[in-house]
């Protein structure tokens, strides 16, 4: 258990009524009751976001394609004891995304997403590299 201390910022941008994106930063201090659980994390990402008129269910909606990417870096207090009393856990993380959306009814749309994922750490245990994909059903309310 600890507190959580959190701030972001947004920015949208519209280019064309067919392309747009984003930008965000963020920082969050995570404080654990235990030292080497507590860290800081940058959060920055960006998205470029296309809009098409592609849906062969409702003709009112537009379909998406966003490509999004992410990197955070993180910061723990002090080395865990348990893992290596001496390296502090630094980890950088990497993260790009496609992400589809076709309307499927007025309120239901179909989500496919791929990505890629890589972790660098201090720590050899906590390095990762990770491709990934996702389908969903997405009701709007």
């Amino acid at each position: 258990s600890g507190r959580e201390f959190a701030g972001r910022v947004a920015w949208d941008f519209v280019f064309t009524p067919w392309l747009g994106g984003s930008l965000s930063a963020g920082y969050a201090d995570y404080n654990a009751k235990k030292a080497w659980e507590s860290y800081g994390e940058l959060q920055l990402g960006a998205s470029l976001n296309v809009y098409f008129d592609f849906s062969p269910f409702v003709k009112e909606q537009k379909s998406a394609l966003v490509l999004a990417a992410s990197y955070l870096r993180t910061n723990y207090s002090e080395p865990d004891p348990v893992v290596d009393p001496d390296t502090k856990r630094r980890d950088r993380d990497y993260r790009l995304s496609l992400t589809g959306s076709l309307p499927l009814t007025e309120s239901i749309a179909l989500i496919v997403q791929g990505g890629y994922a890589r972790r660098d750490s201090t720590l050899p245990n906590y390095d990762f590299t990770n491709w990934f994909g996702m389908t969903a059903l997405a009701w709007r309310f």
